[in-house]
Order: structure tokens, then sequence, then C-alpha cells
């Protein structure tokens, strides 16, 4: 690949910035980018798959940048599985609370009980969150709610908030009964059109 005719960025220090085009090899771009230091003795940066490596212009070498852009992946790794665990955490918890709360919701307010299966519908979705089903699943049937395929309701019956809220609570039990035993998309997308056609204060 011929160098770039443009003029290369300049920095306070001054360091060059090597524009790399796409569908390109590391093995591919690190000699050209080392020549270039060499030949202006100055540092060249540039990006690769989203990290910056800098050539300087007398020690670098093809290898040193291939470690360079290993060290800073498994830095990148780290941080990633870091921040998915913190994720993960918050997501057990938000599942954890809504189990709490399931205790002493009221059953005869259905409204509240859309509501309950909406503030846990991103936790029951996430991988790797403990759900507990069976659990949840016993005290709707206690309520008198049965686990079972809900068909898809015409416009006039969702006009009735009763109906409405009956569908999605027969919905979410036939996600939940079912593997993996997650709430759908879906269910949040009913949620948040029954909160646009009935909405409470």
């Amino acid at each position: 690949m011929p160098f770039q005719s443009e003029q290369p960025h300049t920095r306070v220090n001054p360091m060059q910035t090597y524009q790399v085009k796409e569908g390109v090899s590391l093995n591919q771009i690190a000699p050209k980018v080392i020549a270039l230091a060499k030949q202006t003795n100055e540092p060249v940066t540039f990006t690769f798959n989203g990290i910056e490596l800098i050539a300087q212009p007398k020690e670098t070498t093809v290898q040193d940048l291939k470690n360079m852009y290993a060290a800073q992946l498994e830095v990148n790794s780290a941080l990633y599985n870091s921040e998915m665990q913190k994720e993960l955490q918050n997501m057990q918890r938000l599942m954890d609370e809504g189990m709490v709360k399931l205790k002493t919701l009221d059953f005869t307010d259905l409204y509240a009980v859309v509501m309950w299966i909406y503030s846990i519908h991103e936790a029951a979705d996430y991988i790797g969150v403990v759900r507990p089903w069976r659990e949840i699943l016993a005290v709707f049937m206690m309520h008198g709610y049965e686990p079972k395929h809900s068909t898809e309701r015409t416009k006039k019956e969702l006009a009735d908030e009763h109906v409405f809220a009956v569908h999605i609570i027969e919905q979410t039990l036939d996600f939940l009964v079912k593997e993996p035993h997650a709430l759908h998309q879906i269910v949040s997308f009913k949620i948040e059109e029954y909160q646009r056609r009935f909405p409470r204060n």
C-alpha cells in the first residue's frame, strides 16, 4: 500500500498521523509506518481497529507494534469484562428488588401489575441474570393467571384497558415458562403502548 498523499496532521510534539485504509492488516501497515517514521525522523501515530499505536523513528520494530496492539487489546478486554460484570450486577439487583416488590404487589390494580413487569423486563432479558421464574409463575397463578400462549388481539380489543393488561400478563408468563425463561422485547414494546393508551398521573 503506498504512503498517503495527504499532509500528516501536526501535533504539539510534533507527531504525524498515518491514515489507515480499511481492509489492511497490521502486518501490512506496520512496515510502512516505521519507514515513514525513519524517513521523517519523527514519531508516527496510526489507529488500527480502534487502538492508537505509535512508531518511533529509531527503535520501533514491526514486532514492537504487534506487541503494543496485543497489550492494548488485553487492557481493553479487561475493561470490557469489568464493565460487563458491573452491568450484570446492576441487572441482578433490579431483578432482586423486583422480587421483593412482588411479595406486596396489589393484583387488584392491573396497571400496577403491568408496571411491575416493566420494572423487571430489562433484567429478565439480560444474559447471566438469575430469573426466579418459577416463583414469579407461582405468584401469578395464585392470583388466577395461567401460562398460555397469548394470541394477538385486535385493535378494538386492546382499546379496553383490562383486556390489554391481561394480554400483556399472559404473554409475559408465556415467555417466562419457556426456555430461556426470559422476557422478549415485544413485552416492553406493548407495555409502552399500554402506557400511552392508558396514562396515569
